[in-house]
């Protein structure tokens, strides 16, 4: 978005972008509230929310500093606060931050509780990062949002070798956590049935052994998936885990993509793999198989896999900020403050999308599409 939030030339066309409740709700929040120290003297007067929002938006959009930002608003006649003030805002922001995001964007109707047995639909990933000054990725950052509000409800950070793991989050009853193949594995499928929360999770060959749930049997789970031979059908075999404190029981559900989706699939297998590629991945590749721990009475095979086909939605939406927004240039690591900072820019893809009249999602997924890639 090429204007800047904070000149007052484009700032009246960002308030008409805005849903309409916008200011009330940061009332509501008790955002715009003064902070006073201790001895009761008025630290910041940052009571108009639009004031407010366009700090913010400028602090985030262009990467300047606090001090810079409230320096620069200080020298428009905006308003003068310190950039203490200013940190403490970013803290508090992001609930508000994301409700507009998530009103602009529209993705939340594709998540309704209502219309998934009423789950708490999660997108939960990881992304690197360079840390302010350093060259190079430098960290991870490991993410849960919301699906159906598009807030970035938690966030854990590690070194670039932290590995990818649903233990990173503290889980709910009644969630459900989208999750690709790299979350396929006993740890994290046991961390949550032990919080009696649920998952549909890409399969991965590698890293999860499956056992026939009648009489605990080693499953050769690539002999099953690839005698499947129709397209368009999903199929499904009830699996039991063994994780280090239980057995775990579950699904794994296949189905073969069609013809242009699965030459799609083992074209992208090969460039990410190159020549070495042998003829059972690529073989693989024409299928989606993922593992989940909902009980087919609760979510059929097609439910299953469109869902799963929607966390691809989020995810496109995710990577085109981090590219084009920045979403990876983090200022710092207080999970607070990155709410407000991730919050802000999909506030900000949000606003430069409705400025240029492109519609979230790209495409609605369908049950048997095999052409919506699934991460």
């Amino acid at each position: 978005m090429d204007e800047n939030p904070m000149g007052l030339a484009g700032w009246a066309t960002i308030e008409s972008l805005l849903p309409a409740n916008w200011a009330q709700r940061a009332e509501e929040l008790r955002l715009c509230r003064s902070i006073r120290s201790a001895a009761g003297e008025e630290r910041a007067k940052l009571r108009d929310p639009g004031v407010l929002l366009r700090l913010v938006l400028h602090h985030v959009q262009t990467n300047s500093s606090l001090d810079q930002t409230v320096t620069l608003a200080a020298a428009a006649k905006i308003v003068e606060v310190s950039s203490v003030a200013l940190h403490y805002r970013m803290r508090s922001v992001g609930p508000w931050l994301s409700e507009m995001a998530a009103e602009m964007i529209g993705a939340p109707a594709m998540f309704d509780a209502a219309r998934w047995a009423g789950f708490r639909i999660f997108c939960t990933d990881a992304t690197t990062g360079t840390r302010p000054g350093a060259m190079g990725t430098t960290f991870r950052v490991h993410y849960r949002i919301h699906a159906q509000t598009l807030r970035p409800e938690q966030a854990h950070f590690t070194d670039v070798h932290g590995g990818e793991t649903l233990r990173n989050f503290v889980l709910q009853p009644g969630d459900l956590d989208l999750l690709d193949r790299a979350y396929c594995t006993p740890p994290s499928i046991e961390h949550g049935v032990i919080h009696r929360s649920d998952l549909i999770v890409r399969y991965n060959r590698g890293s999860l052994p499956v056992f026939h749930a009648r009489d605990g049997r080693l499953m050769d789970i690539e002999a099953w998936v690839l005698s499947r031979k129709t397209r368009d059908v999903a199929r499904s075999r009830r699996v039991r885990v063994a994780c280090k404190h239980c057995t775990v029981f579950g699904r794994v559900i296949a189905i073969r993509l069609p013809k242009s989706a699965a030459a799609k699939a083992r074209r992208r297998l090969l460039k990410e793999k190159g020549p070495g590629t042998s003829e059972q991945d690529l073989r693989w590749a024409e299928y989606l198989v993922v593992f989940t721990t909902v009980p087919a009475t609760v979510l059929p095979n097609e439910a299953v896999l469109a869902l799963y086909r929607l966390r691809w939605q989020v995810e496109l939406h995710i990577k085109r900020d981090k590219s084009l927004g920045g979403l990876d240039r983090l200022p710092n690591f207080r999970p607070d403050t990155i709410e407000g900072w991730v919050s802000a820019k999909l506030l900000l893809g949000a606003l430069a999308r409705r400025m240029v009249g492109e519609a979230f999602p790209p495409r609605a997924a369908r049950v048997g599409d095999g052409s919506a890639r699934a991460a």
